[in-house]
């Protein structure tokens, strides 16, 4: 199955990963910093809330629409 893989860095809060199709790939990501990402309708995470980001961590992420992700798993780096 094809993925793509990408390296988050900076300290900026996230509220999307920007445009998409829903026939792309599930995403890879890891942190290298500190950032917010915000439960928003356009990036859906799992549990009640926001995640503070930090190096090391990782995600898999999917668009479920257009301009809609959908965070599929979250994974402490520590």
């Amino acid at each position: 199955m094809p993925s793509h893989y990408a390296s988050i860095t900076g300290t900026a809060s996230i509220t999307s990963f920007g445009t998409c199709s829903p026939t792309q790939p599930i995403y890879y990501a890891t942190f290298t910093g500190a950032s917010t990402l915000v439960d928003s309708g356009t990036l859906l995470l799992p549990g009640t809330g926001n995640i503070i980001t930090a190096n090391g961590d990782t995600l898999l992420a999917s668009c479920i629409s257009n301009n809609t992700w959908q965070v599929l798993s979250y994974f402490n780096g520590s």
